[in-house]
């Protein structure tokens, strides 16, 4: 204890060495020049280390040649000989992709597994171009049973798996990529409908309106390609309507992607009536069924969009491939 209370508080360093000769004798002070010396011998150590790595990193003065057999020539020979071989393997990998209707991508958040079908698949692709570039004169029946054999006990899916998990490393993901949404499901049913109401007349009686429209429209017998005007004869003055239905043959239809909830840009285009009718307010109901949907789904559009819009919502749509609804609700315009 007392040794060590010299180098708790000292002065300076001829008051460490006196309470050291006081306190331990020599011992202390041993004590203190083996750690001094210690302490220059780690110095020294790592500058002469310094020196040398400067020394080899100098500017335009090539690394040293490996010494032959050893660790590092035998690694740069194993990256050599493998470099090609891996490349084989990775562009049958992307043409199995590519064949499966797949593709690579560096965003990780479009990332997809591969379902089991594929897996097997691309799998023995895989190991039929490692067996032809590893043992290149072997029979095709050869290739044919090692790769029954190499699918059925799971070592082609680890090669695959392996492959698959390097290139994720490097930043390589499989991707199913998003087609174009093109419906299919023609002939299109369409109904257009058009409600015009005063400031006066209250929301509610424009849905119940839109409501006995569905009604109407859900026996309404299909109509092969012809257009129809559904009965649209005015309530009153002050509320009036017009609805329309018909069937598309050909593209394109009111919606262009395959689900969602967007509002088609044009449903007010040559919906307005003359300026007489400037100051009502407009209701613009669509709904659109494919070729396998029933009056009565048009009929439930057209009520899911008039309870929305009884909500208090100015516009709004959903749809899934052909088939939803959309609307919109515009103001009544100032007339001088």
């Amino acid at each position: 204890m007392a040794l060590i209370s010299c180098f708790t508080d000292p002065e300076r360093l001829t008051g460490v060495l006196t309470c050291l000769r006081d306190t331990e004798g020599m011992t202390g002070i041993l004590v203190v020049v083996g750690l001094l010396a210690g302490w220059i011998v780690v110095q020294h150590a790592a500058c002469a280390w310094r020196e040398r790595r400067a020394w080899e990193n100098r500017p335009g003065i090539p690394v040293p040649l490996s010494q032959f057999g050893s660790a590092r020539h035998a690694a740069a020979v194993h990256d050599f000989a493998n470099r090609e071989y891996y490349q084989v393997l990775l562009a049958e990998l992307e043409k199995g992709l590519a064949d499966e209707g797949y593709e690579l991508t560096r965003e990780e958040s479009l990332r997809v597994t591969l379902p089991e079908v594929d897996w097997r698949k691309i799998s023995r692709r895989i190991v039929r171009a490692r067996q032809c570039y590893t043992t290149p004169r072997v029979s095709e029946q050869m290739v044919i049973d090692s790769e029954d054999a190499a699918v059925n006990d799971g070592y082609a899916g680890k090669w695959l798996s392996v492959l698959i998990r390097g290139s994720e490393s490097a930043g390589w993901y499989i991707t199913k990529p998003q087609s174009e949404f093109t419906p299919t499901s023609y002939p299109l049913k369409q109904v257009v409908i058009t409600v015009r109401a005063t400031q006066a007349v209250l929301t509610r009686d424009v849905v119940r309106t839109l409501n006995e429209i569905a009604e109407k429209v859900k026996n309404q017998p299909s109509l092969y390609g012809k257009t129809e005007c559904i009965a649209a004869d005015a309530t009153n003055g002050e509320l009036n309507y017009e609805a329309h239905q018909r069937e598309v043959a050909e593209a394109p239809g009111w919606f262009n992607s395959p689900n969602g909830c967007d509002v088609p840009d044009d449903i007010t285009e040559g919906q307005f009536p003359p300026v007489r009718m400037s100051g009502y307010r407009h209701f613009i109901v669509r709904a659109q069924g494919g070729r396998f949907y029933t009056q009565s789904s048009l009929a439930f559009y057209i009520k899911e969009a008039g309870r929305r819009i009884e909500q208090g919502e100015a516009s709004g749509a959903r749809y899934e491939n052909d088939s939803g609804y959309a609307f919109a609700v515009t103001p009544a315009k100032n007339t001088p």
